[in-house]
């Protein structure tokens, strides 16, 4: 598929999947977005998720200057506590402009002492950050965690089963913000609209292991105004990495 409107997503993934035989190679993913119409794609590599941060970031650095239009994105494993804050700004002073959390695949909860640490340094560098919060409950440990923050904090795989946990806390904090890539029940994206606004959602599609299709058509044929849509997705990221570049 190729879109006519203009794309930002927020949340791509490449490498290698151990997990499971699928070909997340960085050409697959360039391929897939540049068939989707996609202008920039945010980026992590697997090997900085499972195996090595700083040798997955030192790759998505040089996949940022392989392929125009990847932008490379930042992580760290709160599990290697004593490397990770002077990580984190070695690669805020490289320019990194977001920095991806995975506590449900380094196996780390929420309520976690180096999670908060890493937040905060991140905070004190004005850097955004993207972190699952999948299960119950997540969302509301993420907002008293980031409750005194002010940097962007994007919350993602929320599905339907916390939806209204999610909205909940963005009431609260608009700091909070929330990626689409599961937002697939019927009219999640029109109830969150009306609920938080649509300047609070960020348009990601976790490709190539999710179909960009189905996290596309849930944000362009949902039943709000082609300026709404258009703000899911470009305009928030774009605003969002744009403040902090």
């Amino acid at each position: 598929m190729s879109s006519q409107r203009p794309i930002i997503d927020a949340n791509t993934i490449c490498g290698f999947w151990a997990r499971r035989q699928t070909d997340i190679s960085p050409d697959t993913l360039a391929r897939l977005m540049q068939q989707a119409g996609v202008a920039r794609y945010l980026t992590v590599s697997t090997t900085a998720i499972f195996y090595d941060f700083r040798a997955g970031n030192d790759e998505t650095l040089a996949l940022g200057q392989k392929h125009p239009g990847l932008v490379p994105v930042a992580t760290v494993d709160p599990r290697q506590y004593i490397d990770c804050l002077a990580e984190v700004e070695k690669r805020a002073q490289q320019g990194f402009l977001l920095f991806r959390l995975f506590p449900e695949l380094q196996g780390y909860p929420l309520d976690f002492a180096p999670l908060h640490d890493i937040l905060a340094k991140l905070n004190e560098l004005n850097r955004p950050v993207m972190i699952t919060t999948a299960k119950l409950g997540d969302a509301t440990q993420l907002a008293d965690m980031i409750a005194l923050h002010q940097t962007p904090v994007i919350m993602t795989d929320v599905n339907y089963l916390n939806l209204g946990e999610a909205i909940c806390v963005m009431k609260a904090h608009t700091h909070l913000y929330l990626e689409t890539h599961l937002l697939n029940s019927p009219d999640a994206i029109e109830v969150l609209t009306s609920e938080v606004g649509a300047d609070r959602l960020i348009f990601g599609s976790y490709s190539p292991l999710r179909y960009f299709s189905s996290s596309y058509l849930s944000v362009s044929a949902a039943t709000i105004t082609e300026e709404q849509k258009t703000q899911v997705l470009v305009g928030n990221i774009r605003n969002l990495l744009s403040a902090k570049s």
